[in-house]
């Protein structure tokens, strides 16, 4: 008989509430969204999601980190990937669209960030770097 693996409930917990937190953040943007209506998404309160987050912005980093972190390891691979140069470009720009494809919010979330930025060639790059991820 399989056992199959389970993701330990806080860690589920934590991933409805990134999740949750991701569509209002997307669609609200930051300073619309609120902590009770991204808990009342996943049937808690506001205390338990900053519980799993110490507060708004932190919980919006962990978004960022889940969006941008992701797209930012697929060009790391794709560039560092087998064959000359033009060829790695042109994997790595086939795999950001596919993942951005397949991450459609992630495209609203930039924009918005971008939009907003009073200097916007550097916002993107700060999104990602704020967690670690130094842009490419």
């Amino acid at each position: 008989m399989s056992q199959i693996k389970r993701q330990p409930r806080s860690e589920r917990t934590r991933s409805q509430i990134l999740a949750a937190a991701e569509r209002r953040f997307a669609e609200q943007g930051y300073a619309a969204a609120r902590l009770e209506d991204i808990g009342s998404d996943v049937g808690m309160g506001r205390s338990a999601v900053l519980y799993h987050f110490a507060d708004k912005q932190t919980l919006y980093h962990a978004v960022l980190q889940d969006l941008f972190g992701g797209a930012l390891d697929v060009l790391r691979r794709s560039l560092a990937g087998v064959g000359d140069l033009p060829t790695r470009i042109e994997n790595a720009v086939r795999a950001v669209v596919a993942y951005v494809a397949e991450h459609p919010s992630a495209t609203r979330r930039c924009a918005r960030r971008c939009a907003a930025a009073p200097r916007p060639s550097s916002t993107c790059s700060r999104c990602c770097s704020k967690r670690g991820n130094a842009a490419v």
